[in-house]
C-alpha cells in the first residue's frame, strides 16, 4: 500500500512540475476559473512590489491578501524566486499527505468503534461490516482524489494562493480528527484570516473536539469544551488580526480583504465553480449522521472551498451568499443535536429530519 501511495505522489509531482515549466502555465494562470483577485499570484507579486516601494498595497483595489500573507509571500518571492514551482508542488503534496493522515486516523477510529460495538450488531450483518482492506484503501483514495483533481492540479500549476489555503484546511482537518484543540484552532484561524469562509468549520470542529475528549452526551462538560474551542479560535484569530495591524498600523486592510470578500466589489465569478456551490440546506442524508459528528464537515468545507474565490458583482449573488452564511450558522444547533442526541437536554430541542428524494 505504501508503494502505491508513493507512486501516486511521484506521478502527481511530475504532472504538476511539467505543467509549471511548460508553455501552458501562463494560459492556465490567466483563466478566471483558476485565478481571481483573491488568489492570483500576479496580484501577490504586485502587492509585494508596492510594499517594497513604500506604497500602501491596500490603497487601491489591487491586493486582497492579509498583511501577514503579504510578508510571507514577500519572503517567498525574494528568497525562493527560482524555486517557486517546487514550493507550490511540495505544498500540494503536503496537503494530500495531511488528508491521507486524516483519513487514516478516522479509519482507525471507525475500526475501534466497530470492535467496541460489535456485540450489539445483528448476527446477519457481516457483509456490512468494515473490512481491513477497505480501511487501508480508503485513505489512499482520499489522497488520490486530491492529487488528481483537475482543479487542484490547475490551482497548483497557476500558482494560486489556494494551494496554501488548502494546506491550512488539511492541517485543520487532521488536528480536528485527532481532537487537538489548539493546533486545530490555530490553522483554522490562519485559513479564516486568508479567506473568511473557513470560519464555518468552527461548529463541526467544536463538536468533534468535544467528542474526542470523551463528552458523548450533551451536558455541561460538552458545552464547556465547545466554548473553549470557540474562545481559542477567536483568541488566535484576534492575535493574527492584531499582528496584521502591527504591520500596517491601520485597519484599512479589512476593507480590502474581508470587505472585498463580503461585498463582492468586482470580478465575474467562474461559472463552473458557482454552479457547483452546494447549499447547506441541500445536504444529503449521509451528511447528517446521528453518531459521527464529522458529517457536516465535508459539506461545509465544500461550500467554503467553492465560494471563497468567487467574488461576484451582482446584488442577487451577494444576497445569496449572505443567505448561505445565515443558513450555515443557524444550522449549527441541528448539527450539535444530531451529534450528541437529546440526552434529556432542553437547550437544543429535537428537530424533524427529512430525506431528499
Amino acid at each position: 500500500m505504501a508503494i502505491l501511495l508513493y507512486l501516486e505522489y511521484a506521478v502527481a509531482a511530475v504532472i504538476r512540475y511539467w505543467l509549471i515549466n511548460s508553455d501552458y502555465r501562463e494560459t492556465i494562470a490567466d483563466r478566471v476559473e483558476v485565478s481571481t483577485p483573491l488568489n492570483s499570484w500576479k496580484k501577490v507579486t504586485e502587492g509585494v512590489h508596492l510594499r517594497d516601494e513604500g506604497v500602501d498595497p491596500y490603497a487601491g483595489d489591487l491586493f486582497h491578501e492579509s498583511p501577514l500573507g503579504l510578508v510571507a509571500y514577500g519572503w517567498l518571492i525574494r528568497g525562493l524566486s527560482s524555486w517557486l514551482g517546487p514550493v507550490f508542488v511540495a505544498c500540494d503534496l503536503a496537503t494530500a499527505h495531511l488528508l491521507y493522515c486524516t483519513a487514516r486516523c478516522y479509519m482507525a477510529q471507525l475500526r475501534e468503534r466497530q470492535a467496541r460495538e460489535r456485540c450489539h450488531y445483528a448476527t446477519d450483518c457481516e457483509a456490512l461490516l468494515l473490512k481491513e482492506e477497505g480501511l487501508e484503501l480508503a485513505p489512499v483514495y482520499v489522497a488520490s482524489a486530491y492529487l488528481f483533481n483537475p482543479y487542484n492540479v490547475l490551482s497548483c500549476v497557476g500558482m494560486t494562493t489556494t494551494v496554501f489555503a488548502n494546506l491550512c484546511l488539511a492541517a485543520t482537518f487532521l488536528f480536528m480528527v485527532q481532537g487537538r484543540r489548539l493546533p486545530c484552532c490555530f490553522f483554522l484561524a490562519v485559513a479564516t484570516l486568508q479567506s473568511l469562509y473557513p470560519a464555518v468549520l468552527l461548529v463541526p470542529a467544536s463538536i468533534y473536539v468535544a467528542r474526542q475528549a470523551g463528552h458523548m452526551r450533551l451536558d455541561r462538560q460538552a458545552l464547556s469544551s465547545a466554548c473553549l474551542t470557540c474562545l481559542a479560535f477567536l483568541a488566535m484569530l484576534g492575535a493574527l488580526l492584531w499582528a496584521c495591524w502591527r504591520l500596517t498600523r491601520s485597519w484599512d486592510f479589512l476593507a480590502e480583504t474581508y470587505g472585498f470578500i463580503s461585498m463582492r466589489q468586482r470580478c465575474t465569478p467562474p461559472r463552473s465553480r458557482c454552479a457547483c456551490t452546494p447549499s447547506p440546506c441541500c445536504w444529503p442524508p449521509a451528511s447528517r449522521p446521528s453518531r459521527p459528528c464529522s458529517g457536516p464537515t465535508p459539506a461545509w468545507a465544500t461550500w467554503a472551498s467553492t465560494s471563497r474565490c468567487c467574488p461576484c458583482g451582482s446584488t442577487s449573488s451577494t444576497i445569496c451568499n449572505k443567505g448561505l452564511w445565515l443558513v450555515a450558522f443557524s444550522s449549527s444547533p441541528r448539527s450539535w443535536h444530531r451529534s450528541f442526541g437529546t440526552c434529556g437536554s432542553i437547550l437544543v430541542p429535537p428537530m424533524r429530519t427529512f430525506t431528499l428524494a
